[in-house]
């Protein structure tokens, strides 16, 4: 990136969005697994890639809020934050490896990895780094993957020395050029060479078989970086090289862009540093002649006046006689600490030095150079700048202000005078799909617009010219590439270099009517689901009022149509018990079965029911909260009609019931018919007739038979009775 040194007068700019600026290519930020990412210098997201994004699904936007940390796993956002602050607090580079949640509900390993990027005074610009796939390492690394971690690696390397500035172009040239080679498959047949103005850096000999890519700067193409292929081409193989490496040719290719670019700057301040010096010293302004005066040690203390040229006399007020042999700081008392110690430098050291002096006692600004034409002499050019470093100070704090403003909005801001853009800001540049903002300047306004809505704004603009200013409105525009993209814009009346014009702010708004779509989408859908659902739904406020109501559930109730529950409150139902309303206040998970007395609502007035009696309803309520609060929002109620399963139920009890009285039934009957048989058997040994005797024992078997057939069918309904027990069916 580009760096500036800071002068008393000059502010370093604030870095603009990375995306605005073109600096990442798509094709480069999207060959790392999740992208690029560019922080400000306190931490301030300004660029993250759209894998990234994608991968947890937020917006960039969303990103910059701190709600996104509750992406991280639990166990590393403590490390994470105390990491990130040590770094911005140190200036060291950022190595971290961390976990985040994935749209898929999945916690994903990412490493990332940073550095600052710091200007001339070794100030924090920005961070800029990439996030890794933290998976990648665990598994062995394929060739294809071996490959793209060398050519990070070079252009990591060549990133880092174009980052820091160190040296001047030929040597940052050089070190590019040598690692070049190590970006591509076949280091030892790429040769690579950077042409700019007459300076040729190259390793290798020429080969026709190259890629040659523009080094861009903002003047247009400054040279041409070219990489040669020097061995033979693989059997049917026409192109020696992988898109990603050509890719990577072009990425450098602009890195080296932007070293030209800031050496272009560079050598500009410093042609207009020398410019301005020649003019200042040309201009008639006030001009004194002082001798310095050193204590004993030989240090200046003060400085005496020898001479002044008439201007001067006019700026202090003083006469030329009234000066001549006074000592300077008599007749500009109070000046500042700053002054006196420039003065004293010069007077040391013979090196011109020029600033900007306050004296307390005039309450003035000056505009102080001080050179040394000879030894014990000083010669100062002083001009008086109160009225215009007043002035100054409050348009350009204006100034500032409003630039800043437009500049770093994301609304897209254009000036024009009905007929042709006259400017426009890098928002709207993105918008209209042009690289350049200048580029939208001199472009025809109602081109710019959809056919559809020409007439429109052609009304619009007329009433904005007469003083009216329209509301704001939805259109559509039409991009560089024909594309139409809807916006949301407003107009207004502006001056725009001393004349009336018109000043537009778009707003694109194709995501939000994406999302509006697929809201209609979902909330159709959800209707459906939630009017066929065979289970009765219900949604209840804090307060305990009903917000939704489905079919079913208004069928269970017998309830005719929900004009009918309009008003219906869940907590003033005679049939909510005390508890439950304890619990849906407190937001508690529930489910249990209750009964609701039909007859009972119907006397209340609670609702109308075309069913009688009391049914028996089983109940799961859960509790809804703000997804990104987590503030208790309401009651969500599922309901099913178990009135004819209970019923069942009871039946199948009863019958259980039953069967246990005839198993004991027949276990008494059993031991009360065999004690007899005992004494009939016994009678029937004493006798001695013994055809009498066979003829007792034989209906005694018999009658012992079906005891033991009653036996049988005791034992047969126990082991029924405890089978049905082991399956729950009692």
């Amino acid at each position: 990136m580009h760096t500036m040194k800071e002068s008393p007068h000059t502010k370093t700019p604030a870095p603009r969005d990375p995306d605005e600026t073109g600096a990442i290519p798509p094709a480069v930020n999207e060959s790392i697994p999740y992208g690029i990412w560019i922080a400000g210098p306190e931490g301030d997201v300004l660029h993250i890639s759209d894998s990234f994004l994608d991968l947890i699904g937020m917006t960039i936007d969303e990103c910059r809020q701190p709600e996104w940390l509750r992406l991280l796993h639990p166990e590393d956002m403590g490390p994470v934050l105390a990491d990130r602050a040590r770094c911005i607090a140190s200036g060291e580079c950022w190595n971290r490896e961390f976990r985040v949640l994935g749209t898929d509900g999945e916690y994903h390993t990412i490493q990332s990895r940073g550095m600052p990027i710091r200007n001339d005074e070794g100030e924090v610009l920005l961070w800029a780094g990439v996030n890794l796939d933290g998976q990648q390492k665990l598994q062995p690394r394929a060739p294809g993957r071996e490959r793209q971690a060398r050519r990070m690696e070079a252009l990591s390397r060549i990133s880092g020395v174009i980052a820091q500035g160190e040296g001047n172009l030929h040597e940052i040239c050089r070190q590019v050029v040598a690692w070049m080679p190590d970006g591509f498959r076949h280091p030892e047949l790429i040769s690579a060479r950077i042409i700019i103005g007459r300076a040729v850096f190259i390793t290798g000999d020429d080969n026709p078989r190259r890629i040659v890519a523009a080094l861009p700067t903002e003047r247009g193409v400054a040279g041409y970086l070219e990489v040669e292929y020097q061995g033979s081409l693989p059997q049917g193989t026409r192109d020696p090289f992988k898109p990603q490496e050509r890719n990577f040719v072009h990425t450098v290719a602009v890195m080296i862009g932007n070293v030209i670019a800031r050496e272009e700057t560079k050598a500009a301040l410093k042609s207009l540093e020398r410019q301005h010096r020649l003019l200042s010293d040309q201009v008639l302004e006030s001009i004194f002649l002082l001798e310095t005066v050193r204590d004993s040690a030989g240090e200046p203390v003060d400085y005496r006046c020898i001479e002044i040229n008439s201007r001067a006399e006019e700026e202090i007020g003083y006469g030329r006689d009234e000066v001549i042999g006074k000592m300077f700081f008599e007749f500009f008392p109070g000046t500042s600490p700053e002054l006196r110690a420039m003065l004293c430098r010069v007077a040391k050291t013979g090196t011109p030095e020029h600033g900007e002096a306050h004296c307390r006692k005039l309450d003035g600004y000056y505009e102080v150079r001080a050179y040394r034409p000879q030894c014990n002499q000083l010669a100062l050019i002083v001009n008086d700048i109160t009225i215009q470093k007043k002035t100054e100070e409050a348009l350009r704090e204006s100034e500032e202000k409003y630039r800043m403003l437009v500049e770093t909005a994301r609304d897209g801001i254009l000036v024009h005078d009905t007929r042709t853009f006259l400017y426009a800001n890098p928002a709207a540049a993105a918008l209209f799909g042009v690289e350049r903002p200048e580029d939208l300047v001199g472009m025809s306004v109602i081109d710019r617009v959809h056919p559809d809505n020409r007439d429109q704004i052609r009304v619009r603009m007329s009433e904005v010219i007469s003083g009216e200013i329209p509301p704001l409105r939805e259109t559509q525009i039409l991009r560089l590439d024909g594309s139409a993209v809807p916006v949301e814009s407003a107009v207004s009346p502006v001056t725009y270099s001393g004349k009336k014009m018109v000043q537009i702010t778009m707003r694109d708004i194709t995501r939000r009517k994406r999302y509006e779509a697929a809201l209609r989408r979902n909330g159709e859908r959800f209707r459906r689901i939630f009017n066929q659902s065979p289970i009765g739904i219900e949604y209840y406020n804090l307060e305990g009022r009903l917000i939704y109501i489905n079919r079913a559930s208004l069928a269970i109730y017998g309830i005719p149509s929900r004009r009918d529950v309009i008003g219906y409150n869940l907590f003033r139902d005679p049939n909510t018990p005390a508890w439950a309303r304890e619990r849906f206040r407190r937001g508690d998970e529930m489910h249990c079965t209750t009964p609701v007395d039909l007859d009972l609502a119907r006397r209340a007035g609670t609702y109308p029911t075309t069913r009688s009696g009391t049914i028996v309803i089983d109940v799961h309520a859960s509790p809804v909260h703000d997804r990104k609060t987590g503030v208790l929002k309401g009651i969500l109620m599922q309901l099913q009609d178990v009135t004819d399963r209970v019923r069942m139920e009871d039946q199948r009890q009863q019958a259980f019931y039953q069967i246990e009285q005839n198993i004991e039934q027949f276990a008494i009957l059993a031991d009360r018919i065999r004690l007899p048989l005992q004494v009939i058997l016994g009678t029937a040994d004493l006798i001695d007739d013994d055809e009498a005797s066979a003829k007792i024992r034989e209906q005694v078997e018999r009658v012992n038979s079906i005891v033991r057939q009653l036996d049988k069918g005791w034992i047969e309904s126990r082991e029924i009775r405890e089978f049905l027990r082991r399956n729950e069916l009692v």
